[in-house]
């Protein structure tokens, strides 16, 4: 079980937490206190010996908060391809305090490319007591090869998007929406992702990422509903951020109808 107390807001990413802790994150926001507190705190969570993560009194999480932990590792994003390997090297030593080795690299959007490109196995291929948290302003500085390995969490420092004004067109839409998703009405999904042009699917998806993160607050302790509607939280998520730099609709569309595919089956 997770403590979030100290993290503001951000129930998306809470929900992202809880239902499963992987082991590689990229944390993106352009508050930097706010990224590093989420930072610091899932470092916590990897490193403290109690059931309810992080105490922030056990000596595990005493030592880090000293910045003393031997099996917690900052590595400068300027590092070169060769001192990377040097750490990579190191990767496979088991932990010497506690059960995970978390590394950290802030500011992981000014990694040259070649630095990154020597990341990239250890991330794949990393043992399991290997965490790997990456902080940026912008996710796309990142090789996609990395990205595709790491959880994605966007920190969202406003409440405005609590009061997004949805038309009752764009309403009707996530009523629809939702009700097919959870009932896995695929053929009535198909009708329903039809966009007819850019800015109407970028309303939307802004929008029903925002009805279904009110759902799954209100939603029962099902845990496979809980899962499914956090999985295409995270996609809307993902999709909502790229719309920013590729607005081909028909991919987009595609890929949403894919991922609400995968998620129905899966459940």
């Amino acid at each position: 079980m997770y403590n979030f107390s100290k993290i503001i807001g951000n129930d998306i990413i809470k929900d992202i937490l809880n239902n499963n802790l992987g082991h590689a994150y990229i944390i993106q926001g352009s508050d930097n206190e706010s990224v590093n507190i989420l930072c610091e705190h899932l470092i916590l969570i990897y490193v403290c010996e109690n059931d309810i993560k992080p105490c922030e009194k056990c000596l595990q999480c005493k030592r880090h908060l000293v910045q003393s932990h031997t099996d917690v590792k900052y590595i400068d994003p300027k590092i070169s391809p060769k001192d990377m390997r040097a750490i990579i090297s190191k990767v496979y030593l088991l932990p010497n305090e506690t059960q995970n080795k978390v590394y950290i690299i802030n500011n992981a959007d000014t990694m040259n490319e070649d630095t990154q490109n020597v990341l990239l196995k250890i991330i794949e291929e990393s043992p399991d007591y290997v965490k790997f948290l990456f902080t940026c302003e912008d996710n796309h500085k990142i090789l996609q090869t990395i990205r595709s390995r790491c959880i994605l969490l966007r920190m969202d420092n406003s409440d405005s998007d609590d009061n997004f004004p949805i038309d009752e067109n764009i309403h009707k839409f996530c009523e629809q929406f939702f009700s097919s998703f959870i009932t896995n009405d695929i053929v009535n999904l198909m009708k329903i992702i039809n966009f007819k042009n850019r800015e109407n699917f970028k309303e939307s998806v802004k929008c029903l990422l925002i009805y279904m993160q009110k759902k799954l607050k209100n939603t029962d302790n099902n845990i496979k509903t809980i899962k499914k509607i956090t999985n295409i939280c995270n996609i809307l998520n993902e999709i909502n951020i790229n719309l920013e730099y590729n607005l081909n609709l028909n991919i987009w569309s595609a890929y949403l109808l894919n991922k609400c595919t995968e998620s129905m089956e899966e459940a």
